[in-house]
């Protein structure tokens, strides 16, 4: 029981460090919380607006119809790739969702 006592602190650090490990949402959690109080910041560059020509890259929008991007020149396009095991990508997701829906 003494051995308990003197080593539950480590014990609770471990349990912690384990879950941050194993649960992605855990993980997406915490990367979220510290975007808000701003101490985790992306490193955002900016670039070079040079013209580029996008035609033949194709995607399908929500509704299922292909889009092709040169179509798009001169408009904005938002172009986000995650998936749902990476952690800073769902932690992102509730940004971007305020984001979409206030446009």
């Amino acid at each position: 029981m003494k051995w308990l006592k003197r080593n539950s602190i480590n014990i609770g650090i471990l349990t912690l460090l384990l879950v941050m490990i194993l649960i992605p949402d855990a993980k997406a959690t915490l990367i979220r919380g510290l975007m808000t109080i701003g101490f985790f910041k992306p490193n955002v560059e900016e670039v070079a607006s040079g013209e580029s020509d996008l035609s033949g890259l194709k995607f399908k929008d929500v509704k299922g119809n292909v889009v092709d991007l040169g179509d798009l020149k001169g408009k904005v396009v938002f172009l986000n790739f995650w998936a749902t095991w990476c952690p800073p990508c769902r932690a992102e997701m509730p940004s971007l969702k305020q984001i979409v829906f206030t446009i």
